[in-house]
């Protein structure tokens, strides 16, 4: 590109002038040379946060993909912003162009997180100035301050995906979740299957959970929590009416599609409209398959097993051993294999009068999907990352490298296999290795840091993350327990402990401690680390009791006088120190008396349970059952939620400023002035319905951890790790 070219636009306007060549079938090389006039598009791009510093785009003239020059080199991504913090780009099109040019424009930050996406239909006319402006919406990654620290896909589960190709992948999930992978990135698939609703559904709201396709422009779309299914023609979106929503799909044929759900719910797609099949069952239904539109089986709770041909179903008598979660019928054999809860893989031949245990040994983590190309090719995913082959004598555990509970399997050949689950997991195995193309983050039990830009975050599978203000890393633990809590008093003195596992780290490496300050007593279950400084340190026991730390031994065990599991500490120092027992029960450490006082709710609390302390009369307590959220003012406890929501983590920096969080990534924030409360829900928690594949599919806010009002991270279930953006 020449200098003369340059100059044709206006000093205000020249953010970037980017050339073009037409990218059908070419490779890296291939560079558009040609010098003639051409038409020119300019672009604006408003919505430019200011953490948003560079916007990737991505442009289609016809359908055909545009490599974007800039002096004659491929680029990537915009970085120069205008005055005003948008950017501007220009496109240069030869002068013959006419057309539909289609812009997509992600919005990425410093660290490469997608925070805003935008995207515009701009007609060409040849020879002809055109001008859009394009804003960016963030709602999609961050709602009312509140920010995932993730590339897509997001953490929320994907519970089922389909390949097209290895560089063509749509995938659907929690949150009304519809993303693709073009080979390269991630990106929000448009248009949205449910972006078209008008009946001013939040789509946060929507579980997709199913899907089928017969090609990219013939693909089914369901949802567990909506009773509407949604098609997509290759053009346009049309939704269809159910009874009821629908967990998982399967197809013969464009005119013989079914769908499964709770409460024995079964539906039928005849080519026309989705139809209720009378179904012989009122057990939840979890998996579908069959061979055929004569030969279709169906599995469930407490071992149900229907099979039949169109609208006729029959249960069959030969249950299996437990609930199972998916189903698969061999070909040619036609043997049907199941999979489900324990570990229990298991087949039967036709007619089906028995089950035969099948499964590889000493497996007792569920199983959530089962697929296969034949008889030696058989493939089983479930949770903790476990996937396994079966290769027709026996089965092989494959390393997948994550935790994450996987749900979907999706087989184009033996060497393309595509797997997805909690936390955004997308895995792809090629005939020999396992690759991760987005997420395997495990699950997040608790977050402590010393800094913005040194945080630790530490979960299952003895998993170790550390935020250094740009990315979040895995670091060695050593351990593969799960950790449930980390504190630590400065940088280089970290405690982090899991069942029967103390670490430390002393700003060098994660260790089990030795010499003075590995304790005698080992916590059991699920113990919490908590202390004021490094020469106080609390670590929970067993029933009440707990050891602590002087900083330089641990004494014995000691006795709080709860008489329960202690589930959270808190305090704002040695004389103001609180512990929380499970079912709500409370004691104070009086330094005076060298002795814990009672102060027990006289409420119930369940599940998970955690305290916050601003002073010896203004303490927290949050629960993860309905209204179960409660403040003490030295002498009373006030029940201060009446929502009935679902929390169980609470963090604030006062009581005009608390955070709570749960099910569902269910959150809000609380301000108490001493006499009213003010509850403002950032998130419904209408998601809490069980999708029926264990309780990572709630992705739970776990933990919250702040340094001030400003600084405030979430973390919780499927690698969810959020950021509060005030």
């Amino acid at each position: 590109m020449g200098h003369a070219a340059t100059a044709r636009i206006p000093n205000a306007l020249r953010n970037l002038l980017l050339t073009v060549a037409f990218c059908s079938g070419c490779t890296e090389g291939d560079v558009t040379t040609q010098q003639d006039p051409r038409n020119l598009v300019k672009v604006h791009v408003n919505g430019v946060d200011t953490d948003i510093v560079s916007v990737v785009p991505s442009v289609t003239l016809n359908g055909r993909m545009l490599k974007l020059l800039n002096q004659g080199q491929p680029i990537d991504a915009l970085s120069q912003k205008e005055e005003d913090g948008s950017f501007l780009f220009s496109l240069e099109l030869p002068t013959d162009a006419s057309g539909k040019l289609d812009v997509q424009l992600d919005g990425q930050t410093e660290y490469g997180y997608t925070r805003a996406t935008g995207n515009a239909q701009i007609v060409i006319d040849p020879g002809e100035l055109k001008e859009e402006t394009v804003t960016l919406n963030r709602d999609e990654f961050c709602r009312l301050g509140w920010c995932q620290e993730s590339p897509l896909p997001r953490q929320d589960t994907i519970t089922a995906l389909w390949a097209f190709s290895e560089d063509s992948v749509w995938a659907v999930g929690h949150h009304g979740r519809f993303q693709s992978w073009d080979g390269k990135r991630w990106r929000n698939q448009e248009p949205n299957p449910l972006s078209f609703l008008s009946n001013g559904e939040d789509l946060l709201n929507h579980q997709l959970t199913g899907m089928w396709a017969f090609s990219p422009s013939d693909v089914w779309v369901s949802s567990r929590s909506h009773s509407t299914a949604h098609h997509f023609d290759g053009t346009e979106w049309t939704s269809y009416p159910m009874s009821t929503g629908v967990r998982r799909l399967w197809a013969s044929g464009p005119n013989d599609i079914w769908g499964v759900s709770n409460g024995g719910a079964v539906q039928h797609f005849t080519g026309v409209k989705w139809e209720s099949v009378t179904s012989p069952t009122s057990n939840f239904l979890w998996g579908v398959a069959g061979s055929g539109s004569s030969d279709v089986w169906i599995v469930g709770e407490e071992g149900d097993v229907l099979t039949g041909a169109g609208s006729s179903l029959k249960m069959l008598p030969a249950k299996a051993s437990t609930s199972m979660h998916a189903v698969y019928v061999e070909g040619p054999t036609g043997r049907i294999w199941v999979a489900g809860r324990y570990g229990r893989i298991e087949f039967c031949e036709r007619p089906c009068t028995a089950w035969i245990s099948a499964g590889p040994p000493d497996v007792t983590s569920d199983f959530y999907d089962i697929a296969g190309t034949g008889p030696s090719d058989i493939w089983a995913a479930g949770a903790d990352g476990m996937v396994w082959h079966w290769n027709g004598v026996a089965w092989t555990e494959v390393k997948t490298g994550v935790t994450s509970t996987l749900y979907s399997i999706f087989i184009r050949t033996p060497n393309d296999i595509w797997f997805s689950g909690d936390g955004g997991t997308v895995l792809h195995w090629n005939g020999l290795s396992m690759r991760t193309l987005s997420g395997g983050i495990p699950t997040f039990n608790d977050i402590w840091g010393s800094a913005p830009d040194n945080l630790w975050a530490v979960g299952v599978a003895g998993s170790i993350y550390h935020y250094d203000g740009k990315t979040w890393q895995a670091a060695k633990s050593g351990v593969s327990t799960e950790l449930t809590s980390v504190w630590g008093s400065s940088a280089r003195d970290i405690w982090a402990v899991g069942s029967e596992v103390i670490l430390h780290y002393d700003g060098k490496s994660w260790e089990r401690p030795t010499g003075n300050q590995k304790p005698q007593a080992i916590p059991t279950d699920r113990p919490v680390v908590w202390g004021t400084d490094q020469a106080n340190v609390y670590i929970a026991l067993r029933t009440g009791n707990y050891i602590r730390y002087d900083g330089t031994t641990w004494s014995g065990e000691l006795d709080s006088g709860l008489g329960a599991d202690i589930r959270s500490m808190d305090g704002t120092s040695r004389a103001n120190v609180w512990a929380l027992a499970y079912g709500g029960k409370v004691a104070r450490w009086d330094v005076g008396a060298q002795t814990w006082v009672n102060r027990s709710l006289p409420f119930a609390v369940t599940g998970q349970q955690q305290i916050r302390v601003f002073a010896p009369d203004d303490v927290w307590v949050n629960g993860n059952g309905p209204a179960q959220t409660y403040r003490f003012d030295g002498t009373t406890w006030t029940r201060m939620d009446q929502t009935g929501l679902l929390y169980g983590a609470i963090w604030g920096s006062s009581s005009q400023d608390v955070w709570l969080g749960g099910s569902s990534q269910t959150l809000s924030h609380v301000e108490f002035n001493g006499t009213t409360t003010n509850f403002r829900h950032l998130e419904n928690g209408t998601l809490a319905t069980n999708l029926g594949t264990g309780d990572q599919a709630l992705n739970r806010i776990r933990r919250f951890f702040g340094s001030d009002k400003f600084h405030v991270w979430a973390v919780g279930d499927g690698g969810l790790i959020m950021r509060l953006q005030n």
